[in-house]
């Protein structure tokens, strides 16, 4: 990501490098650390950082382009997960374009009204109720197949499932006859 950033090819930090130069700040971009900012200085890291009132955290939000800058790097904690939604509140059209485009770039040319399945993207720690969820990840899977609605379970790509884990998914693909992987 720095190499990217140092050579222009990281659009959203080229918008926060071209914004704060513009304000009159010097930028650097250099390599992470967990240790606080010099004085007078401010830094922006990527999904982690130290705790300091002078640092915040940028992270990709759920599709891309979109970023978030932030005091923290979990989303659960961010104002908007505590936010209240209020539909009225959001010019339909606007909704409606957005959503088209979202759909064509992350699903591409499969049909808008197609529908039939419920798609679950898991990530890790499948066995773990975490600090930001109700139940495990394999309790929302086997939660969503009791509704015999047919689902469809993904694994991520770049995480090493446990055999417990894998086991657990295998269990819940042989009980529930509408879940697939």
């Amino acid at each position: 990501m720095l190499s990217r950033t140092r050579s222009g090819h990281f659009n959203f930090l080229n918008r926060v490098r071209t914004a704060a130069e513009g304000r009159g700040w010097q930028v650097e971009l250099a390599a992470q650390t967990d240790d606080p900012p010099e004085r007078h200085v401010y830094a922006l890291h990527h999904m982690a950082g130290p705790a300091h009132q002078r640092v915040k955290v940028f992270r990709r939000n759920y599709y891309y382009p979109f970023w978030h800058i932030e005091t923290q790097p979990q989303r659960w904690r961010w104002p908007v997960a505590n936010a209240t939604f209020d539909p009225l509140a959001i010019d339909p059209e606007s909704a409606r374009r957005f959503m088209v485009n979202l759909r064509r770039r992350v699903l591409g040319s499969v049909p808008s009204d197609q529908r039939g399945h419920v798609l679950i993207a898991l990530q890790a720690n499948l066995l773990e109720t975490r600090s930001f969820q109700t139940m495990s990840p394999v309790a929302m899977v086997a939660a969503i197949a009791q509704t015999g609605q047919a689902c469809i379970a993904t694994t991520h790509p770049n995480v090493v499932y446990s055999q417990p884990e894998r086991a657990a998914l295998e269990r819940l693909t042989s009980t529930y006859k509408n879940l697939s992987m």
